[in-house]
């Protein structure tokens, strides 16, 4: 599961919004809407904001995050070499 997706599915679960959260955490609301759409990364301060503000387990979070990378860069690379 995408990193956005869980920070997602804990905002709908919690009844929030995009903008309540973007406001939480300090960023603009088209950001969380880009990063949930899979379409940017986000770096792990404002991830560990979002996760924090959002009643979860941070450290799960973060490998997620670092599982996103892992695979964008395993994507690139067949890319490449195609």
């Amino acid at each position: 599961m995408h990193s956005g997706k869980m920070i997602k599915e804990a905002l709908v679960t919690s009844k929030g919004t995009q903008l309540s959260l973007a406001t939480a955490v300090g960023c603009d609301q088209s950001l969380i809407s880009r990063f949930f759409s899979g379409s940017i990364e986000v770096s792990a301060d404002l991830l560990t904001r979002m996760a924090e503000h959002l009643g979860m387990e941070v450290i799960e979070v973060l490998k997620q995050l670092k599982w996103d990378k892992f695979t964008r860069g395993i994507a690139k690379l067949e890319a490449r070499y195609k």
